[in-house]
């Protein structure tokens, strides 16, 4: 009587199959949610992650973070005597930045009488 053993051997780090033995690599890519290339079935973050706002360091609004100018760069003669900037947001990348935003869903009129639906 002939037998198959079938031997998987799984190593940290990696993801494990038992399809002939073979190991499957994890899937490397950007795992930030905030980043404008997220990659949802990235396992190990690759350091890609890409990042919009103001490259301009003479800009008040500049973003030390940012790898994608989002050419939103506010001089500081913009900013009327007497004020402060403190945030803008310009809507104008493909993601939403929910670490300042929140989406929400509700029918219309749910609030206030609104005349506008909350969509995904």
């Amino acid at each position: 009587m002939n037998r198959t053993i079938l031997l998987s051997i799984c190593i940290a780090g990696v993801s494990c199959s038992e399809d002939n033995g073979k190991v499957n690599e994890p899937i490397s890519g950007c795992t930030d949610e905030n980043a404008l290339n997220y990659m949802a079935e990235a396992e190990i973050d690759d350091g890609s992650c890409e990042y919009s706002g103001c490259m301009d360091s003479s800009a008040v609004n500049y973003n030390v973070n940012a790898t994608v100018d989002d050419g939103n760069c506010l001089d500081p003669e913009v900013i009327p005597n007497g004020y402060e900037f403190v945030w803008n947001d310009e809507f104008n990348s493909i993601n939403l930045d929910e670490s300042k935003w929140n989406i929400e869903i509700m029918a219309q009129g749910a609030v206030n009488s609104e005349k506008q639906e909350y969509t995904n």
